[in-house]
């Protein structure tokens, strides 16, 4: 899976020399948060976008304000619940975002208890397609819905259709493409995430698909993805905390029967990391960030929202 890196930034002046509008170099990170799973047979949800940058001016006295995203929300029952999509995470001033992950899509089926042409949400990364009752689903829903370069994430997956009909597609995580399930009855496994360099950890996995009883749902991408759930009532799993991993996909028994569906498995929240030459850090946070020690540099990695007052 790929390493998203993230190099030293030099930096002029040393701590208790700081003067007002000194200028400085930080490397950070920024995770948004994932989307929830669809019900019934549903896509698993896409993972957040996942966007670095390296030696980023900022200016000594200027306060950055911290957004971290919230996952998209899971645990609902009932007809027509397409998953919902995370929240994004931002750094103010250096007006840097990333876009939450794509809800997954309930099922496909000709039964007006559920939509037709169900498709995973665009986002981060895309959330995968339910069922299609017909035919091969098309492709999930589309990632990096910000435009950005890179990319901040990757599509969902689309599922088999016809003799498949108990398959529904992962979501896209940001180091994979969602799994298309074109030819087998199973469902498919979120994408994979991405290795972070400044925090040593990997992110942005993508949920797995649900599964009608009797077949397997789709694992959880690396990086924090929920799982799918297979049969009813069981339990989609959740993307991880400060991850921006998506929610697996609902599960189901009996397609007349709302209620023998699984809650939908919710989105992880993101996460927003700086990486600032311990010379240069102020330590002027607010938010309780974890701060740690990485050689001369100090990592402050943000699981709430807070600020950093350079």
């Amino acid at each position: 899976m790929p390493i998203i890196g993230s190099r030293g930034a030099a930096s002029a002046g040393g701590f208790g020399q700081r003067q007002g509008g000194k200028k400085y170099n930080i490397d950070f990170l920024v995770v948004a948060g994932g989307g929830s799973g669809g019900y019934v047979i549903g896509g698993g949800g896409g993972a957040g976008g996942i966007r670095s940058a390296t030696s980023q001016e900022v200016t000594a006295g200027k306060t950055y304000t911290i957004t971290v995203g919230a996952g998209g929300a899971g645990g609902a029952t009932g007809s027509g619940i397409g998953g919902n999509n995370g929240n994004p995470s931002s750094i103010s001033i250096l007006d840097f975002n990333s876009t939450g992950g794509g809800g997954g899509a309930p099922i496909n089926v000709s039964n007006p208890q559920w939509p037709r042409g169900a498709r995973g949400a665009d986002g981060g990364s895309g959330g995968g397609n339910a069922w299609n009752s017909s035919a091969a689903g098309p492709v999930g829903g589309d990632g990096n819905l910000g435009g950005y370069t890179p990319p901040e994430g990757n599509r969902g997956g689309g599922p088999g259709g016809g003799d498949y009909a108990n398959t529904s597609a992962g979501g896209g995580g940001f180091g994979g493409v969602g799994s298309d399930q074109n030819g087998n009855s199973n469902s498919g496994p979120g994408g994979a995430g991405a290795t972070v360099a400044i925090l040593g950890t990997t992110l942005g996995g993508g949920g797995g698909g649900g599964a009608r009883q009797g077949t397997t749902a789709g694992s959880g991408g690396p990086g924090g993805g929920g799982s799918g759930a297979s049969g009813g009532p069981g339990t989609a799993g959740n993307g991880s905390t400060n991850t921006g991993g998506g929610g697996g996909g609902a599960g189901f028994t009996d397609p007349s029967s709302p209620t023998s569906a699984s809650p939908i498995g919710s989105g992880g929240s993101g996460v927003v990391a700086l990486k600032i030459l311990a010379a240069d850090y102020s330590g002027v946070t607010t938010g309780s960030p974890v701060v740690t020690d990485d050689g001369d540099y100090k990592i402050v990695k943000f699981t709430g929202s807070g600020s950093y007052k350079a």
